[in-house]
């Protein structure tokens, strides 16, 4: 915790695997209980000029899953890594 910013339980690395907990009614190719990675960058946009361009890293709305209090869409989910 050199820089003073980790938040344990801490994952390691800049990828994630964990389990899907649930899906909405759009969701077709996963199903809870399903093995998910999750990498460094998370909900981006999908419609900004970066997203489309497939640069979604470069979207303003994108979250990283490391280092900081991110958590997934729904705010309940912390996202637990780091490095």
């Amino acid at each position: 915790n050199d820089w003073g910013m980790s938040v344990y339980p801490l994952v390691p690395g800049h990828e994630i695997v964990g389990h899907v907990i649930n899906v909405g009614s759009a969701v077709t190719n996963l199903k809870a209980g399903d093995a998910v990675c999750l990498g460094c960058v998370a909900q981006s946009c999908l419609t900004c000029d970066q997203c489309e361009s497939g640069v979604d890293n470069l979207c303003a709305s994108k979250t990283l899953t490391y280092m900081g209090n991110t958590s997934d869409e729904t705010g309940e989910h912390r996202h637990y890594g780091g490095f």
